[in-house]
């Protein structure tokens, strides 16, 4: 929750809103390290590392794709707190599509999970400046 911390070491008082910035900044971050992990997951498995990839093997896919939707969906509840129009719930759509396009490549060969590697990372940025327009416009 380093993002709820700073905004009220700040002066912000804490809330739901601020504290839903926190989890969906958190969210993205571990998407991307459960999109990391999918490159090492053979060599994982075969060094009797049991990671979180390696646990749940081809089910892992649906954890990212969990994590980002709940993150998108929060981020899309904040814009519903904030009063904002039902265009701005294009964004949250448009990262829930990126993440079912990344999903199914994370099993993939190295190609396809450098792809979805990328696309996580640039969702991240992307939802992040989102994320600093809605508070700067708040």
């Amino acid at each position: 929750m380093p993002v709820v911390a700073c905004a009220w070491l700040q002066g912000s008082p804490l809330s739901v809103a601020l504290i839903l910035l926190g989890c969906i900044v958190g969210l993205w971050t571990s998407a991307i390290l459960i999109a990391n992990e999918f490159p090492d997951m053979r060599a994982d498995a075969g060094a009797n590392k049991r990671t979180l990839v390696v646990r749940l093997g081809r089910r892992a896919p649906w954890l990212y794709f969990s994590v980002q939707t709940l993150a998108a969906v929060a981020l899309g509840y904040i814009q519903w707190l904030a009063g904002w129009s039902l265009w701005s719930l294009a964004v949250p759509i448009l990262l829930i599509l990126a993440a079912a396009h990344a999903s199914p490549k994370l099993i993939s060969g190295r190609p396809a999970q450098s792809i979805a590697i990328k696309t996580t990372l640039i969702s991240h940025l992307l939802g992040g400046i989102w994320l600093a327009a809605m508070v700067a416009l708040a």
